[in-house]
């Protein structure tokens, strides 16, 4: 049985060459996610409660699809969505964090997945819930180097969307292609996207 890489299977959504700003349709997705509040901070992220708990919880969907549905998937990358809102008290800005399941995952899975693991002790430590987020038009580029200089990315999506007429419906998105604490800062692979108007 090969393991399903949606990487690859939405291709145009996370793989592209850097510095290039392209415009892609998403299609309807599957996600596990997460809400909190505090710095923005990425390697914090990769070690906090909500990355360990949705890991642990897709790991066990992982396991059910395997021997239900003869389905086999990989992790994908985490996704975050910083807040705007409140861009002088970064300690008290809101953030949503993400990680994109099949969507043949239903509630009843995610629950059963829940229940399980706190059956064996390994609960999760923050709620979860499972989101079906719906498609739509999108701006993005990919950013190579430090997280520090992730704005530089931003600001060039703004200028194209300003340049172009196209209207920001939400937060920017940061998807990180490749692991904090295995690349060297200037190796960084983060992928920006934000939402348009047609």
């Amino acid at each position: 049985m090969q393991a399903a890489d949606h990487r690859k299977v939405h291709t145009h959504l996370y793989k592209m060459k850097s510095g290039t700003t392209q415009i892609v349709e998403i299609p309807n997705l599957t996600f596990i996610s997460a809400h909190g509040q505090g710095p923005k901070d990425v390697y914090a992220m990769h070690e906090g409660d909500a990355l360990w708990s949705i890991t642990r919880v897709v790991n066990r969907l992982k396991d059910m699809t395997k021997l239900d549905l003869d389905y086999k998937f990989k992790l994908m990358p985490l996704e975050m969505e910083w807040s705007a809102a409140s861009p002088s008290i970064q300690e008290k800005s809101p953030w949503k964090a993400m990680m994109q399941v099949p969507d043949l995952i239903t509630e009843d899975m995610f629950h059963t997945a829940l229940l399980e693991l706190e059956k064996r002790k390994r609960s999760v430590r923050v709620p979860l819930e499972l989101e079906k987020q719906p498609g739509g038009t999108a701006i993005q580029t990919l950013h190579t180097g430090a997280y520090d200089h992730l704005k530089e990315s931003k600001d060039s999506l703004l200028l194209f969307c300003r340049d172009e007429q196209h209207q920001i419906k939400n937060d920017f998105r940061e998807i990180y292609i490749n692991q904090p604490f295995c690349n060297p800062p200037e190796k960084l692979k983060t992928i920006v996207r934000v939402r348009i108007d047609n």
